[in-house]
């Protein structure tokens, strides 16, 4: 920490024409239906897509393309002794944001979660607001500055520059620190910001009213720069800037993982007992696998990575993670020109272009959300941006053991795209034509959806499929289903991606009839030893599903990152049964199965496996048999 100068506090004035508090800042957003964290990776992950370098010299293009970064962590002694000494020393007025900085600064232990970004063109621009910008960008003053400036990036997916008070909301002391490379002005820029609530100082040299707004940085209100910028960085543990890695990193101070207050909307309870690292990368998931699927031998257009406690987890591409791999065959059947147009008759308008694709329903990741767990029945619904807006509810399949998924992508004309972007509310997360004054633009968004719905009704009505499971053996796969013992395995990204059964419990099903049901386990632990194993303890509800003489049975399969082959899966070593246990800790089995010997409400299942995979799980309570004799 030598060399290093203290950073000012800036409080905002309210000024003689007027200004908005940082209270009402804080609310732009309204009650968006999403929950906290999904909200901030969906506004932070579109600007960073709406910042992407597209200027640069060919040899350069591979190595810029964008990259979205989440990494959490805790502070170690010395980078939370420099933000506290250092960064934090001039704290604001003793109104909301004193206590609130001061109780998280006065803690043993800074948890942090940082967001960045790269191959994007960072906060560039002049510092003050009130210089005018001439031919430069105005990245920095409209993030840190201003509100809900114009969105300046044509064909863009944010439109209102009101989303980044999602940031603040979600850290505990409503603070972010935010480190910038530009490419526009070549250095780095380091400065934090807080929104706390609007207050009067009586009397003293600071005498006024204010905003609630802070700021620091210089003793002239701007970011700190350059080498000193370089320094403030590197103490705190920021990822490496340069001319090679522009974008920006915003770190947000105590973040709300799973709490609540009375201004924050609490996580969907759908989400409880799921590790953190683990939402991020199902959010990511559901609202951007357009940015992580290749397109004509190219590469995906963003790379993403998710890092927690200092681990690296994977992101599994998303045609293999159900259901979106239907989302994924009907974006590239769209992409193709095969896809349906959607016309408004008065006035004539092309609208955009509809794709549909249907499937059997197939197994779903362990541990995610129920989001994932339904079956499909959906559009996603996307301007050209290809950024996922919401998932627009439609008839279901006929046929229950079928699901299909949708894409509507919007027209690229003007004045179409501005109806749908208009039609969104600050969240982006909805196309509402009812908040649209009257006239073309809600006439457009009004008459899309009604095709879309009618159209997805019209496509699958009365079709109903035979999707038996075709029973294969053979090769590695009957090597891996042996290895697992007995019972069913699904392997995603393997030979066709069947299904399997062993060769006894085929030889079950030949001298006996058995009634089997499925049932869906829930994650209630998650944990790594210091090798590359991975511990997961589930709970599988059995009240009113099973009775003694009932056996369970473990479905397990696997998936990996980047769509291994079954050679490469076999190398990952089986799925250890670690045991099966009561509610109060009786082991009941060891084996890939368990015999229930009395009535129980809820057994767990302890699982062990290499890091490097998803764990497909499901439960199959396969009753009594009833032998063909006895009939």
């Amino acid at each position: 920490m030598e060399g290093l100068s203290m950073m000012y506090c800036e409080s905002e004035g309210y000024s003689q024409h007027g200004s908005m508090s940082a209270s009402g800042v804080s609310r732009l957003l309204g009650k968006p239906k999403m929950p906290p964290l999904e909200l901030v990776i969906r506004e932070t992950v579109q600007n960073a897509w709406d910042a992407r370098v597209e200027t640069l010299e060919e040899p350069l293009k591979p190595l810029m393309r964008p990259e979205f970064h989440v990494r959490i962590r805790t502070l170690s002694v010395e980078e939370f002794a420099f933000l506290r000494e250092e960064v934090f020393r001039e704290l604001p007025p003793k109104e909301r944001s004193h206590p609130m900085i001061s109780d998280v600064l006065s803690g043993t232990s800074l948890q942090v979660m940082e967001i960045s970004d790269y191959g994007t063109v960072g906060l560039g621009g002049p510092v003050d607001p009130r210089v005018p910008p001439g031919d430069r960008c105005t990245d920095y003053v409209d993030f840190i500055r201003n509100l809900g400036s114009p969105r300046d990036t044509e064909l863009g997916g944010g439109t209102y520059g009101y989303g980044k008070s999602s940031l603040y909301r979600f850290s505990k002391c409503h603070t972010i620190l935010i480190d910038t490379y530009p490419v526009e002005d070549q250095e780095r820029r380091f400065t934090a910001h807080n929104l706390g609530d609007p207050h009067d100082i009586e009397d003293g040299p600071h005498k006024g009213r204010y905003t609630g707004r802070h700021w620091w940085g210089t003793k002239e209100g701007g970011p700190v720069t350059g080498q000193e910028a370089e320094r403030i960085a590197a103490a705190l543990g920021l990822p490496e800037r340069g001319p090679d890695r522009t974008g920006t990193t915003l770190m947000i101070l105590a973040p709300r993982f799973g709490d609540d207050e009375e201004d924050v909307e609490t996580e969907d309870a759908e989400f409880s007992g799921i590790p953190v690292h683990q939402q991020v990368h199902e959010y990511l998931l559901w609202n951007f696998w357009p940015k992580m699927i290749s397109d004509g031998g190219e590469p995906p257009p963003m790379r993403f990575q998710i890092s927690s406690d200092g681990i690296n987890y994977p992101v599994f591409p998303p045609e293999r993670v159900a259901p979106l791999h239907l989302y994924v065959e009907a974006m590239r059947v769209l992409k193709a020109g095969e896809a349906e147009d959607i016309r408004c008759r008065k006035p004539k308008k092309f609208l955009g272009r509809l794709s549909l694709k249907s499937g059997p329903v197939s197994s779903r990741l362990a541990g995610l959300s129920p989001r994932f767990r339904k079956a499909s029945h959906h559009v996603a619904l996307m301007r050209p941006a290809e950024l996922v807006v919401t998932y627009l509810p439609c008839a279901a399949h006929p046929d229950p053991e079928v699901e299909w998924g949708g894409v509507f992508i919007c027209s690229d004309n003007k004045q179409v795209e501005k109806a749908f972007a208009d039609s969104e509310p600050p969240a982006h997360d909805d196309w509402s034509p009812e908040s649209l004054p009257k006239g073309w633009g809600q006439t457009f968004v009004r008459v899309a959806l009604r095709n879309i719905k009618s159209r997805s009704r019209d496509a699958f009505a009365g079709s109903v499929q035979n999707t038996k499971t075709e029973h294969v053996d053979g090769g590695g796969l009957g090597r891996l289903a042996r290895s697992l013992g007995k019972s069913l395995l699904t392997v995603v990204g393997a030979e066709g991606g069947r299904r399997l059964t062993t060769s006894s419990m085929r030889g079950a099903r030949s001298r006996s009839k058995k009634s089997a049901r499925g049932l869906s386990p829930t994650l209630l632990t998650l944990t790594r030893d210091n090798s590359t194993a991975v511990t997961s303890t589930w709970k599988i509800a059995l009240e009113g599903a099973c009775r003694p003489g009932d056996k369970l049975i473990a479905d397990l399969g696997f998936a990996m990152a980047g769509g291994g082959r079954a050679a490469e899966l076999l190398t990952m070593g089986e799925i250890e049964v670690l045991g099966w246990y009561s509610s109060a800790g009786k082991l009941l089995s060891r084996e890939k199965f368990a015999v229930l010997n009395e009535p129980l409400s809820e057994v767990q299942l302890k699982l062990k496996y290499s890091h490097e995979v998803a764990l497909h799980l499901r439960v199959v309570v396969e009753q009594a048999a009833v032998s063909e004799e006895g009939q």
